[in-house]
């Protein structure tokens, strides 16, 4: 399992970081394709976590129980991307 995982989550690095280049090089010219490449990135990046958290459940579902910060540390968040 921790090879099919690594794969899946391998790929969506790669195909995430080929679409960031790709949008950098392309935003000055085509703004509209960039935001579709960012688009890409966002949702790619949404589905390799899904299923991270999907096999991760399989294995241990206690670990999944209380991992991470709740909404109180929102704000924190909020601040950090911000910055």
């Amino acid at each position: 399992m921790a090879a099919d995982i690594h794969d899946d989550l391998g790929h969506a690095l790669n195909v995430m970081l080929l679409q960031a280049g790709a949008a950098r090089r392309t935003v000055d010219q085509d703004p509209e394709a960039a935001r579709e490449l960012l688009e890409s990135i966002e949702a790619t990046g949404r589905t390799a976590f899904r299923d991270l958290d999907l096999a991760l459940g399989l294995v241990d579902r206690s670990s999944l129980r209380g991992a991470g910060p709740g909404l109180e540390a929102l704000p924190q968040l909020v601040d950090t991307l911000r910055r």
